[in-house]
């Protein structure tokens, strides 16, 4: 299993923030290698994302969902698919006026045929997914406050 955790701050309050991680649609154009994202319901959507490991690529769909609210300051979410699995939240806290500090933890594991090839390129192409995920997630919340 990989974990990321990251924290970072963002020049908009912390209401603004909540609603824009807490919005499935927009949310999941975040994923790094995303193609396509479906929105199934107010907790729920789909999405299609490619991932790359050097000159191999796959692509898989998972089904993400917000599965605890805690407003204005929390958001979990899980996502799953064929051979995929992911949970994580987001933490929002007040660092200064007009200022949010978003603690992000998200863990990821594969599953079954892929769990072996996984394990070995964990250090390298599944971690680099999910901090690209993490700093997509953060150039997203700060393109929206300009």
């Amino acid at each position: 299993m990989q974990r990321i955790e990251e924290t970072f701050d963002i020049a908009r309050p912390v209401d603004e923030v909540y609603s824009e991680i807490n919005n499935v649609g927009e949310i999941g154009h975040a994923i790094a290698g995303v193609k396509e994202v479906k929105v199934l319901s107010d907790t729920e959507s789909q999405w299609k994302i490619e991932a790359k490991a050097g000159f191999l690529s796959k692509t898989v769909e998972l089904r993400g969902r917000i599965v605890e609210r805690r407003p204005p300051q929390y958001v979990g979410f899980e996502g799953d698919g064929r051979q995929v699995n992911v949970t994580g939240h987001i933490d929002l806290t007040s660092a200064a006026a007009g200022v949010t500090r978003c603690h992000v933890l998200i863990e990821a594991q594969v599953t079954g045929a892929l769990g072996p090839i996984a394990d070995l390129i964990a250090k390298g192409p599944q971690q680099k997914l999910i901090r690209d995920t993490v700093a997509n997630l953060k150039t997203r919340l700060e393109r929206k406050a300009a």
